[in-house]
């Protein structure tokens, strides 16, 4: 019975171990996700910006 209780809690504490670095492998994802999607729309501004400031020089 002890040994059934010791293996139990092994168990639960390598569910949490790993359901924690599988969660933040997952926050890791969604946080670059963002980040590139910030990149990009940044990108877009500073080239419309390049663009209107191309057409006041001319």
């Amino acid at each position: 019975m002890e040994v059934l209780f010791i293996f139990l809690f092994i168990a639960i504490v390598f569910a949490i171990y790993y359901g924690n670095s599988i969660l933040k492998i997952g926050i890791y994802k969604l946080i670059n996700s963002a980040k590139d999607k910030i990149e990009n729309s940044v990108a877009e501004q500073k080239e419309k910006q390049g663009q209107t400031d191309k057409r006041e020089k001319l």
